[in-house]
């Protein structure tokens, strides 16, 4: 079970935290949240789609790290196979929560089952005098700038549902000769994209959508990655 808490001085004035460019707790995951900020990078390297809620109806914006549940192929025990590498993968073990005390405030929390937080090994977290470090400050920065980026992302998405951009689509891929279908994912739809009155295609521009529109449909071509790398680890 995963123990979320909130990192104080207190309990984690002597703790250290150590990376692993592995990234083991994703190795799992065949689907990775991303922002709008990081899609012209990842989309050099994977496959950027969405997905929709079955209970809420909202869409996300994920990559594609694989072709089946519980496979990423991206993962591997000498390193993460990519130059890129997502924010959210990158924040981990640290993120923010909601405070007990205070709806309005967010705390920095870490996960403390993970092996990356230890007393021996990494970056300190505090200094001697209970202060925190540098280290400390610029992650906590960085789950700032990540939550502002996750904002911008949804109202990103919200503009392309609301222009009705967004389209079911069932892929199918062949692995060593074997169809697979992946179902459940949403792509957008560059016909619907032309088609927009001049106002509609100009908000978008004005707002700086065009450019993680066209990265992710640039990125759709990372499919074929997939599955070469899928191909690959099935020798």
């Amino acid at each position: 079970m995963n123990a979320i808490t909130p990192i104080t001085k207190e309990v984690h004035g002597t703790f250290k935290l150590a990376s692993d460019t592995r990234y083991p707790q994703v190795k799992t995951e065949h689907l990775l949240p991303v922002v709008v900020h990081e899609f012209t990078a990842l989309a050099l390297e994977y496959a950027i789609v969405f997905v929709k809620n079955a209970e809420t109806g909202a869409f996300q914006s994920v990559l594609l790290s694989g072709l089946n549940t519980g496979q990423n192929l991206y993962f591997s025990e000498q390193g993460w196979q990519a130059d890129a590498v997502p924010l959210v993968v990158r924040n981990y073990p640290l993120l923010l929560i909601q405070d007990p005390n205070d709806e309005q405030q967010l705390l920095v929390g870490v996960n403390e089952s993970s092996t990356l937080l230890n007393a021996s090994e990494g970056d300190a977290l505090f200094d001697a005098d209970g202060n925190e470090t540098n280290f400390l400050q610029q992650r906590k920065q960085k789950l700032a700038d990540f939550l502002k980026f996750t904002q911008v992302t949804a109202a990103f998405i919200t503009s392309l549902t609301e222009l009705d951009l967004l389209v079911p689509q069932k892929l199918t891929v062949t692995v060593q000769q074997n169809k697979q279908e992946l179902n459940g994912l949403y792509l957008l739809d560059e016909d619907k994209l032309n088609a927009l009155d001049t106002d509609s295609f100009s908000s978008l521009r004005q707002r700086g959508f065009l450019a993680p529109i066209y990265a992710h449909l640039m990125s759709l071509r990372n499919i074929e990655r997939l599955v070469k790398k899928a191909a690959k680890q099935g020798e």
